[in-house]
């Protein structure tokens, strides 16, 4: 799995491998402040082994990131393992 800050008291956790052994998709939120837990819809992307990184979202999109005034971040996922093969992509 990855744990990524996404601001000083929030963590997103995505991915990983099951007390089975196969490759997760979900991905949950850790409020730090409260120590809860909000589950986040499964991504159609399983992965493990991976790595993850905050970015500014003009950073990734250019300026259609910013059209209408929309700021804010975004997770990249590059790599890793999906279950079937190592995998060199990135998302978010």
């Amino acid at each position: 799995h990855s744990g990524t800050m996404l601001d000083p008291t929030t963590m997103l956790i995505y991915g990983g491998r099951g007390s089975t052994g196969r490759v997760l998709d979900d991905a949950a939120i850790l409020d730090m402040h409260t120590l809860t837990w909000r589950c986040v819809e499964p991504t159609p992307f399983s992965r493990c082994a991976h790595s993850a990184v905050v970015m500014r979202r003009a950073e990734v999109l250019g300026d259609a990131g910013t059209a209408g005034g929309a700021d804010g971040q975004v997770v990249l996922i590059y790599g890793g393992f999906s279950g079937e093969a190592v995998q060199g992509d990135v998302f978010y």
